[in-house]
This record gives C-alpha cells, sequence and structure tokens, in this order.
C-alpha cells in the first residue's frame, strides 16, 4: 500500500470531516482528522505479540516522507481485542505545517473529488470553526433516559466496592451507566459541537461512533519525549475557574489527594520501565473539564535506548488506576463482579500512533456511544475507604451533565 504525503496551505475545517462520517482528536487549534479504512489491524493491548505485529504493518507502509498513522477508540478490557484504521486520507500538523497523508490504493474517483474538498483550507483559526457548523440534520425532540441500574442498586454496588478493599487492595473504579432513547437519530456532529463548546478546555474525540469531550492525557510520544496527566479527584465547579473556591477545598481534601497519590505513583512506576527519568510535579493542580474540577499530575520522562513505541508503553500504562484501580488485577476482578456489563471503549485509550511510533492518547471519558436513536452514556467513580455512597453518585451525575446536555438540547 503505498501512502503518498500532500502539503496543505492552511488548516482545513475539522468539522467537515466529523460530517462525513470521519474521525477527529482536536485540542484548540490542533486535531488530527482523517476519513474511510484503506487498512484494519486488530491489536489486544494485553498481547505483546499483538502489538508488535500491528506496529510492523504500520511500519511496512510504503512512505517515502511522512509516516503512515492509525486511529482507534480501543476498549477497555486490555484483553478485549480492539482495532486500529489506517484510514485513506488523514490530516495532521507537524512543526506547525498541516499535512494530508492519502492511501492511493484502490482509491475510487468518486473518494478523490470528496478528498479534494475535505482538505479546502478553513480560511479561519480550525478552533472556532465549530461556532460556524450548522446542523444539516434535523435532531432528536423527545427522550427517554433510563440508568442502567436504579440508584438504590448502585449505591450497593458502592458499598460492596468499599468492603472489598484491603491493605493491598487501595482503590477500585466502578462505572455507573446511563441509556438516552431519542425519537430520532443522534447526529455526531451535533453532539461534538455542543460538547466543545460545554467543555471548551477538554479535547474533543470522535471515532467510530463514540464522541465525547475528555479532559485527561494517558499518553504523548514525541521522539524520545513521553508525556501523561492522569487525573483523579473530583469536586463541582461553584464558579469561573481561576477564582473557584472549591479548587482549594479539592487541593485540601484527603479522600481525593489519597485517591490521586495512588494514581500518581502506579503511573510514575509503569513510566519509569522504559524511561532513562521521569519527573513529576511535586503538586498536583486543579483541571477544569466542563462543571467538574480534578486533581491532575504531569508527568514527562525521556525514552530509554531502544526507546519504546508509544503502543508499547500505552500497553503497559492502561488501565491506570484513575479507570481502573489499584493494584490493577485485583481491582479489575471488583469490577467485573459489581458492573453489570462491558465498559466497552469507556475509560480505554482513544487516539493515534504513526509508523515511527509517535503519537498521542487520551482516556475515553465523558462522551456517548451513538448507536441511531440511542446514546450509552458512562462514568466513573474512585473508590477508596473513605468514599461515601451518595457522594460518588452525585459524582457520576456531575461527570455525565455535559454529554446529556449535548444530547438532550434541542
Amino acid at each position: 500500500m503505498k501512502v503518498t504525503t500532500i502539503d496543505l496551505e492552511g488548516p482545513p475545517d475539522p468539522t467537515r470531516f466529523v460530517r462525513e462520517g470521519g474521525f477527529l482528536l482536536q485540542r484548540g487549534s490542533q486535531f488530527v482528522a482523517g476519513i474511510g479504512s484503506a487498512l484494519t489491524l486488530e491489536i489486544t493491548l494485553a498481547d505483546p505479540s499483538s502489538v508488535s505485529r500491528a506496529t510492523e504493518v504500520l511500519v511496512s507502509l510504503d512512505s517515502k516522507e511522512l509516516p503512515p498513522l492509525a486511529v482507534g477508540a480501543l476498549p477497555f478490557d486490555p484483553q478485549e481485542v480492539g482495532r486500529l484504521v489506517v484510514p485513506t486520507l488523514a490530516v495532521r500538523c507537524i512543526d506547525d505545517r498541516w499535512y494530508a497523508l492519502v492511501c492511493e490504493d484502490g482509491l475510487a474517483d468518486d473518494e478523490r473529488g470528496r478528498h479534494s474538498v475535505l482538505l479546502e483550507p478553513t480560511g479561519r483559526d480550525p478552533d472556532l470553526a465549530w461556532t460556524a457548523a450548522p446542523s444539516n440534520t434535523v435532531g432528536p425532540t423527545e427522550f427517554v433516559i433510563t440508568p442502567e441500574l436504579p440508584a438504590e442498586e448502585w449505591l450497593e454496588s458502592v458499598r460492596l466496592t468499599r468492603e472489598s478493599l484491603s491493605e493491598r487492595c487501595r482503590k477500585v473504579v466502578i462505572g455507573r451507566t446511563i441509556r438516552v432513547r431519542s425519537d430520532r437519530p443522534f447526529s455526531a456532529p451535533d453532539v461534538a459541537a455542543r460538547l466543545r463548546a460545554l467543555a471548551p478546555g477538554c479535547t474533543l474525540y470522535a471515532v467510530d461512533g463514540f464522541v465525547g469531550a475528555t479532559p485527561e492525557l494517558l499518553l504523548e510520544r514525541d521522539g524520545r519525549l513521553v508525556r501523561t496527566m492522569p487525573l483523579a479527584g473530583t469536586a463541582p465547579s461553584a464558579k469561573d475557574f481561576g477564582e473557584d473556591p472549591t479548587a482549594a477545598a479539592l487541593l485540601g481534601s484527603a479522600k481525593d489527594r489519597e485517591e490521586h497519590r495512588i494514581t500518581i505513583e502506579a503511573v510514575h512506576q509503569r513510566l519509569l520501565h522504559f524511561c532513562s527519568w521521569v519527573d513529576e510535579q511535586v503538586e498536583p493542580t486543579v483541571t477544569k473539564a466542563g462543571p467538574a474540577l480534578h486533581l491532575g499530575t504531569l508527568l514527562s520522562g525521556r525514552l530509554s535506548d531502544p526507546p519504546a513505541t508509544a503502543l508499547q508503553i500505552l500497553s503497559s500504562l492502561h488501565p491506570t488506576p484513575a479507570v481502573c484501580g489499584d493494584p490493577r488485577q485485583e481491582a479489575a476482578a471488583i469490577i467485573r463482579r459489581v458492573e453489570r456489563s462491558a465498559r466497552g471503549p469507556f475509560g480505554g485509550p482513544v487516539g493515534w500512533v504513526d509508523a515511527e511510533g509517535d503519537g498521542s492518547w487520551w482516556v475515553g471519558i465523558r462522551g456517548a456511544v451513538l448507536r441511531d436513536r440511542e446514546a450509552i452514556v458512562w462514568a466513573g467513580v474512585g473508590i477508596v475507604r473513605a468514599s461515601d455512597p451518595w457522594s460518588e453518585l452525585e459524582e457520576t451525575r456531575l461527570k455525565m451533565r455535559p454529554v446529556i446536555s449535548a444530547l438532550v438540547r434541542p
């Protein structure tokens, strides 16, 4: 398969890719987008040989200029088979220059014309494109919102989880699922545009019907440098960021600091396995994500020689204690006991990787899986010994609020 690189005059409109059924990962004015499927790679993160095979296939693609890339929304369960897609057309920015990667093999004439339209420069900041993105569909007007578990049953699952904790198993993340049914199909572009407005500082993603705005960076690899910023510890935002009294309360919360420290210690150790050094912020900072505030700590490191690829690091980091618990195996066993159904992509990695091993992966949270007239919404909470079931229920509602608002807003 031959991959051709095209220099672009400027950034295209990211909304076009979502409207045409493609994928998008966007933070501010920077984004990676694409459309079509030239090649699908199966991958199981828990299987090192599967990770190696996917990397080998990417490297084998015929590209004499920029490295081809693949995108995916992988399952939360690393034992499940996920898929990476090499798009027929991908767009990315490197060193402030915009490029298109086109898989030429088997590309139909109508697709070539479609690509040329998608690649036209937007003429504006890509971050502002969503404000001028009109809906081309008549959206739903009637909704039925149903929790997978009644509140009392879910509260009991929190109590059972808390009772399962031990000196060894200090934290478990359990989820709550809501189903939203409507009278008309949900529109991915409309949901994405609303989420972008409701959570402007987050990374917008739309991959294979999974649409959301996540605040949490799981992994970024750029050559020898690697970064991650786990989030753990949550509070509602009372005011605009910078003037919020709850930010100080969150930083001073013993329960949230414990939950956060468990996550950072585990991520630090896993990252150190691949690096000659790893630095972390001395104190966590407060990150705003829509109506929620989170404790976050940036970790950065330099990869040892030979440098591990983004997929290799990803297979070690995921799932972090921020979405699973610690230790990983014990927490996963409790999750299987108390959650009714598999999470699918919720809490899983969503992002991209290229043939040189670079890539960016985010935690698939604050989103919805869109299936025609049904949308599935999930939120997880970290349970430690000090957790209060009613407070944890309110936290799931807080985290779901922007997503449900994006779904049901007329």
